[in-house]
C-alpha cells in the first residue's frame, strides 16, 4: 500500500542513543473508517534526553510540501496523537504543554486547553489551564479525555464539551509512589495509558518501574505488576 498523504517523524537524540517516531497516513484504508489509515513506526535505542521534531507532508506527484500548524521549538512537540471522537475528521494532539485539535481539511489547529509556550499546574477553562510535559493521553468517550500530567505527576481530564481541564488522580506536583484513592494517590512520571476496560486504564508509572491501574468505578489507584527497573536504559 502507498502511502499518499503525509509523514510526520519524531527523533530523540542523546549522548547515548536515540528514538525515532514515524507516523503516516493512507488513505486507502479509510474504508475501514475514519482516519483509519494512520499509522506509526518507533524505533528506539537507550534512553533519549533531546527531542528535535520534523513535520512534512507530500503527495505523489505534488512537490509542494504541505506543512501542518505545528511549532516543535517552542516546547517539546508533538508527544502523542490520534483520530478526534469529539470532532470527526480531525486529529487531536498534545504539542508541548497544550491539548490541540488539527483541522484535516484546512490545516487549521486550535487549542483545546493549556498552553504550548508555558508549563505549570492550573485546572481551568482553555487557554487557562496550564499541564507540565503531558505524556499521553485517552479518549474515554468522544466529550472525556484523559491526560497523563507527566511533570506534575497526576491525571488530568478535559471535557470537550466546555474545554475545563480538572485534576482527576493523584496529588498533582507530589511525586511518590503510594496506591489507594485517587485524591491521596501519588505518581512518579506517569506516562501512557490503556483502556482495559469501560471502568479501569492501565498506565506506566516511569520513575517506580510500575504498571498500576486506575480504577475509575472504585476511584483507586492500584498496583498491576513490577517492571525491570534496567529497562529503563
Amino acid at each position: 500500500v502507498k502511502i499518499t498523504k503525509m509523514a510526520l517523524v519524531t527523533m530523540y537524540l542523546s549522548g547515548g542513543g536515540m528514538n525515532i517516531w514515524v507516523f503516516g497516513y493512507t488513505p486507502e484504508l479509510d474504508s475501514l473508517g475514519p482516519y483509519k489509515g494512520l499509522w506509526g513506526l518507533n524505533f528506539c535505542c537507550k534512553v533519549c534526553i533531546m527531542k528535535v521534531l520534523f513535520v512534512f507532508s507530500f503527495r505523489f506527484g505534488n512537490v509542494e510540501p504541505e506543512r501542518w500548524p505545528i511549532t516543535p521549538a517552542t516546547g517539546f512537540g508533538v508527544m502523542h496523537m490520534e483520530r478526534d471522537l469529539f470532532i470527526p475528521g480531525n486529529i487531536l494532539y498534545l504539542e508541548s504543554h497544550a491539548l490541540m485539535t488539527l483541522n484535516m481539511n484546512t490545516n487549521e489547529s486550535t487549542l483545546i486547553a493549556g498552553s504550548i509556550t508555558n508549563s505549570d499546574f492550573i485546572d481551568g477553562i482553555g487557554n487557562a489551564a496550564r499541564f507540565s510535559g503531558p505524556f499521553a493521553f485517552l479518549q474515554l468517550d468522544s466529550s472525556t479525555v484523559i491526560i497523563s500530567d507527566r511533570n506534575n505527576h497526576c491525571f488530568r481530564t478535559v471535557s470537550r464539551l466546555t474545554n475545563a481541564t480538572s485534576t482527576f488522580a493523584g496529588v498533582c506536583e507530589a511525586r511518590g509512589d503510594i496506591d489507594g484513592p485517587f485524591t491521596s494517590a501519588k505518581m512518579q512520571l506517569p506516562e501512557t495509558m490503556v483502556k482495559i476496560s469501560s471502568n479501569e486504564i492501565f498506565f506506566t508509572d516511569f520513575s517506580v518501574a510500575r504498571i498500576r491501574k486506575l480504577d475509575i468505578s472504585a476511584n483507586q489507584v492500584s498496583p498491576v505488576v513490577q517492571l525491570n527497573e534496567s529497562a529503563h536504559g
